[in-house]
């Protein structure tokens, strides 16, 4: 065996052995707040254990000495940065990157060794799939061990309780384009029962064109009084960043605090009371609430949605609160005006446009507060269309700002400044995890197997090792996301397996958007605001299938072409190329299992 797979072989071993701990022993607290001579000798029992697992392929004297140094400088590098962690999970992440490291040096090393020029070609395009697939791999596991594992936090923000005599004033700021009157009545009215005393509501509708839709909340908010003021625009550019700054525009001058609401929330009483005390801090730019959201059957296809949404505000929000970057999300927020003001307001080439503003805000060194308590539901999607096209627009709006800031945001971009970097490096590793969390890197992996398969059923030569490397892509892209949700947030929200399963199906089903969001981005940067219909309608299979036939053609196609390889397969590798189309096949096809369980869900009857 050559070193680099001897290499790989230690490193997985230690990898494998410490994930056991992690899972097994995660939360209990006998492993917490070791000392760090306890924690060395653990970091030196899993290397024994790796050595002796290694031990049976024989590896030259030399390896070993070298292999403990790699634990040594890995247990290291993790000590030194996360001294917060449990020591279980310091020593997965710290085997996780050892493990990484040496799969790209095999993957780098068989390019260069190969003698043929096709060969070298396929290894390089899979080296970069693996080098991105790791990336966000490891920032989403660094997000999920940095909430479930963290024996110490140092910012954690609780709702302020009681009458506070420090009351600002505060416009909420309500945009809303083509909404049913009667859901925008019900947020206006939750609005009006506010316990805060200095507030106004600024209700902006832009490029509505029937007035049977805005003329009716125009009317109640004359009803409401002169807190509530409606406006109507027939054409606005600029999305939901050119409403919002139309409404800062019609801002009262006295408002020191303006506050973004959906037109589908209902907000509790006591939302502002809560909040706006941490504004006492003139530091303080954003305090962010989480998204919540209403009205579905618990046992219902929606709740599982649900988990599936609460995600990132139980993992990423918590996560980057940490580091104090925690940016604005688009409602149930508020922003102090002057830094709004001063950042240049909302920036309207971004479909995302509030993860924008809130990085640019922390480029200039405000502190923002993240409350993991909900004051506010709104609606969920109500069918597999505006499911799929909320999804695609946040993974496009947040690859729109990736793209325009992306060497700012390079972990060591300002490691040779004289000055301090606007961003220290864990606030560019918590943006890089909130940018990234909705990005998929299956889509490329999956054509490379479709074309890889065919090959191989039309007799070409080809590399067993490219079916191994693609069956490590998928591994990464699974156990991503089950890790997370499997594991994660069972443990952090108490759901069960059966909610938690669901919940990472319906995220499956989402791949396809996910996956061609950002290389849409790449390719054609301006965007399209596809906002959320709240209407009910009554939508068929047919018409609902509509929106996954190129989920439905992949899937297919995959299942096609894994009967034929297990059919027609010449030698062993016809199971594992076989196994991998079924599995592609069947993450592709769950939008078909997404599409029927959104025809059952009770709000989607015949249309209001």
């Amino acid at each position: 065996m050559s070193i680099l797979q001897l290499n790989l072989i230690y490193a997985l071993s230690a990898a494998a052995f410490s994930t056991l701990g992690l899972f097994f022993f995660n939360f209990n607290p006998r492993f917490h707040n070791w000392s760090f001579f306890k924690r060395g000798l653990y970091f030196l029992l899993l290397a024994i254990v790796a050595l002796f697992f290694t031990a049976f392929f024989k590896p030259p004297a030399f390896l070993i000495l070298v292999f403990l140094g790699e634990s040594i400088f890995f247990s290291l590098l993790v000590l030194r940065f996360l001294p917060d962690w449990n020591i279980l999970s310091q020593a997965f992440f710290g085997n996780l990157l050892l493990l990484g490291t040496f799969y790209l040096a095999f993957l780098l090393g068989l390019s260069v060794v190969s003698p043929i020029f096709s060969t070298r070609l396929l290894v390089a395009f899979i080296f970069m799939l693996t080098l991105i697939s790791l990336i966000l791999f490891y920032l989403e596991i660094f997000t999920i061990l940095n909430v479930t594992s963290r024996e110490k936090w140092r910012r954690i923000f609780k709702p302020h309780k009681g009458r506070s005599s420090f009351q600002p004033f505060v416009s909420l700021h309500l945009p809303i384009c083509t909404e049913p009157p009667e859901l925008v009545k019900a947020t206006l009215e939750a609005l009006s029962r506010l316990d805060y005393e200095n507030f106004e509501v600024i209700v902006i509708d832009n490029n509505t064109k029937s007035k049977s839709l805005w003329g009716p909340v125009r009317d109640y908010c004359l009803k409401l009084g002169p807190k509530f003021k409606f406006y109507h625009v027939d054409e606005l550019s600029g999305f939901k960043a050119g409403a919002l700054n139309f409404a800062l525009a019609k801002t009262d001058p006295k408002a020191e605090i303006v506050g973004v609401i959906d037109s589908d929330y209902i907000v509790k009483p006591n939302f502002l009371s809560s909040t706006v005390s941490y504004f006492k801090d003139p530091q303080v730019a954003i305090v962010q609430t989480p998204q919540d959201y209403r009205d579905f059957d618990p046992q219902g296809f929606l709740a599982k949605c649900y988990w599936a949404y609460r995600y990132f505000f139980a993992f990423v929000m918590n996560s980057c609160n940490e580091y104090n970057a925690a940016s604005f999300m688009g409602t149930m927020g508020l922003v102090r005006k002057k830094i709004l003001e001063e950042v240049r307001r909302w920036n309207e080439w971004c479909v995302t446009e509030d993860i924008e503003v809130g990085l640019r805000i922390h480029q200039k060194d405000y502190l923002t507060v993240y409350i993991d308590q909900s004051f506010g539901r709104g609606l969920m999607p109500m069918e597999f269309r505006t499911f799929k096209k909320q999804r695609f627009r946040w993974t496009f709006g947040n690859m729109q700002v990736l793209r325009r800031n992306f060497f700012n945001l390079l972990p060591f971009a300002n490691v040779f400044s004289a000055f301090r970097p606007p961003l220290n490096l864990f606030q560019k590793i918590s943006y890089l995890s909130e940018m990234t969390i909705w990005f998929n890197g299956l889509f490329w992996p999956a054509v490379l197997l479709i074309v890889l398969a065919a090959l191989y059923l039309l007799n070409f030569n080809l590399l067993p090792f490219a079916f191994w490397a693609l069956a490590a892509l998928f591994f990464i892209f699974i156990s991503r996301r089950a890790l997370g949700f499997l594991w994660a947030l069972r443990a952090k929200e108490k759901i069960s397996l059966r909610q938690a399963l669901a919940a990472f199906f319906a995220l499956l089903s989402l791949t396809l958007p996910m996956a061609t969001a950002w290389l849409v981005c790449l390719v054609r940067p301006e965007g399209v605001f596809w906002r959320t219909s709240k209407f009910k309608r009554r939508v068929s299979f047919l018409q609902a299938w509509e929106y996954a036939r190129w989920e439905t053609i992949m899937g297919a196609l995959s299942l096609v072409l894994a009967l034929g390889t297990l059919l027609l397969g010449r030698d062993n590798s016809r199971w594992l190329i076989s196994i991998l189309l079924f599995s592609q096949a069947a993450i592709f096809l769950s939008s078909l299992w997404s599409i029927w369980q959104f025809s059952k869900v009770a709000g989607n009857r015949k249309e209001d």
